[in-house]
């Protein structure tokens, strides 16, 4: 995979405006790497990435850039998943639902909701 991806990056192709707004092109290397390669090998290689990431991606070498896309399991995570309730993962008590009034099942009812999608909010923004 990456001998395949580094080809690729060696073999592709930036068009950049030139001072007659006639496009030249020219393969990436070092000299030429920038934000602007590094945003392309985003594309090609994934999803694209956020500016934050694109300026992370230009800061290392065309090369680094490749490890640091095909080597993922060996770059830190920096974000935690999210942390919830353990409240949702115990069964419900059953026995001590029906010993409730109505508006205690309610106030349950209404609780166990604002857990729930305040988990599934924490995981979707994760």
């Amino acid at each position: 995979m990456r001998n395949l991806l580094t080809a690729c990056l060696g073999l592709a192709i930036v068009v950049t405006a030139g001072a007659d707004d006639r496009a030249s092109m020219a393969p990436i290397s070092a000299e030429n790497w920038n934000t602007a390669t590094a945003a392309h090998l985003l594309r090609r290689a994934g999803f694209g990435g956020t500016p934050a990431e694109v300026d992370r991606l230009a800061a290392l070498s065309p090369e680094e850039a490749v490890d640091f896309l095909v080597d993922y399991d060996d770059v830190p995570y920096a974000i935690a998943p999210p942390a919830i309730s353990t409240e949702l993962y115990e069964p419900e008590d059953r026995a001590a639902r029906r010993s409730m009034s109505e508006e205690e099942r309610r106030r349950f009812r209404d609780q166990r909701r604002k857990l729930e999608r305040s988990a599934f909010e924490e995981t979707r923004l994760w």
